[in-house]
């Protein structure tokens, strides 16, 4: 992500340049480098040689909209508490459907679902049944 809205083209194009093939450049609102819940995200596309620049509303997506000011960390044990509990399915609101949102792209940009759509469903299924925090748990175990 980037944090002025006018460099989401011109990253994504120097990133073809480069020899990436496909890419998602984005500009949250509020000034997030990453995408926002709190109103419209602008969204470079780097597919297949073309960039698409759209922009996108969580709830067009079907989740909330909230304030950046919401999905603030805190102690980094307690962002670590929290990262579980929303992989495990057990955390609701604003912080998981920033996840959901964000893993959604990169679902998109890995060619696992066709669209951000398809992408928040598939991400709020895996969060839902479990599937992310077993993954989270099979890499722990491995870094360890």
């Amino acid at each position: 992500g980037v944090y002025k809205p006018e460099l989401t083209e011109i990253l994504a194009e120097v990133l073809h340049r480069l020899g990436i093939k496909r890419v998602m450049v984005v500009h949250g609102a509020g000034g997030l480098d990453e995408l926002s819940l709190e109103g419209p995200n602008k969204v470079s596309f780097l597919d297949q040689g073309e960039v698409k620049t759209f922009f996108v509303r969580a709830e067009e997506l079907g989740l909330e909209t909230a304030s950046n000011r919401l999905l603030a960390g805190t102690t980094a044990a307690e962002n670590a508490l929290l990262t579980i509990r929303i992989l495990s399915g057990n955390e609701r609101g604003p912080k998981r459907d920033v996840v959901v949102l964000n893993a959604a792209a990169a679902l998109m940009v890995g060619g696992c679902v066709p669209d951000l759509p398809a992408g928040v469903a598939l991400a709020g299924q895996l969060i839902d049944n479990g599937s992310a925090y077993q993954k989270l748990e099979q890499l722990r175990r491995v870094a360890v």
